[in-house]
Order: structure tokens, then C-alpha cells, then sequence
């Protein structure tokens, strides 16, 4: 997760000195989980400016069937525990082939003329595949 504040730092800088940025998980995502630099054990929920801008809050998603999720997380300016702003962060998943899919046809086949051309549906070939 790459979360560029630099705008944001520039102009508290010019208006309250030597801002310090923290990032809160205000809600976890519901198909993942956010971690520190690799590390999901230690279940962290806040990072430093630094560590959002540097990419050190990772998602990393459970092997569901499912195709995105949603980080949502609040700026906080230090000390003080002053809102910023609130942040939805979209994630799309893209899929792994890490299984082999599965034949759910019993016996797929085709009747075709030479020379034509026939379209193949989910009638005639159905597979499943984990990952979608």
C-alpha cells in the first residue's frame, strides 16, 4: 500500500512546524489482512508516514474465490490524535492459476463440418477453476 502524502506534509510544514502523519486501520479488510512488511502475525494497525509512503503496509489476501477488497484507514496528525481525512483504499486481486481447473463436463465433444466453424460454450465444455 502506497500512500503518497507529500502534499499533505508540505502544507502542514508551512502551518504547524514539524508535522508528524500516522496511518490507523480503521477497518480491516474483509478478504486479507494489512501487515508490516511481510509480517501478518504481529496484527499492527497503525503505520507512520514513512512506512505508508514506502509501501511497508502490505495487503496480503486469503485465497478466496474473491476478486477485490477495501482498506479503509484514517491520517491522524501528532500528538493529538487530530483527524486528517479518511481513506478507502480499492484492491483488485488478480487471479493465480496455482490449481488445476476442474472438468465438470462428463464427456465434452464437439460435432463440426470441415471448413466451418462452431463456438464451444459452457454446454459443450464446462471447467471450474478455483481462483474465479
Amino acid at each position: 500500500i502506497h500512500i503518497n502524502t507529500s502534499l499533505m506534509m508540505n502544507f502542514l510544514y508551512k502551518h504547524v512546524g514539524s508535522p508528524t502523519i500516522t496511518g490507523k486501520l480503521w477497518e480491516p479488510p474483509a478478504h486479507g489482512e494489512v501487515c508490516y512488511h511481510g509480517n501478518c502475525s504481529d496484527n499492527r494497525t497503525t503505520f507512520s508516514d514513512w512506512e505508508l509512503n514506502n509501501g511497508w503496509a502490505e495487503y496480503h489476501h486469503d485465497h478466496s474465490d474473491t476478486l477485490h477488497d477495501i482498506i479503509t484507514l484514517s491520517l491522524y496528525l501528532e500528538p493529538g490524535d487530530v483527524l486528517l481525512c479518511n481513506i478507502t483504499v480499492p484492491v483488485h486481486v488478480r487471479p493465480v492459476n496455482d490449481q488445476p481447473f476442474r472438468l465438470v463436463t462428463q464427456a465434452p465433444h464437439v460435432k463440426c463440418v470441415q471448413g466451418q466453424r462452431r463456438t464451444i460454450t459452457k454446454l459443450d465444455l464446462l471447467t471450474e477453476d478455483d481462483d474465479t
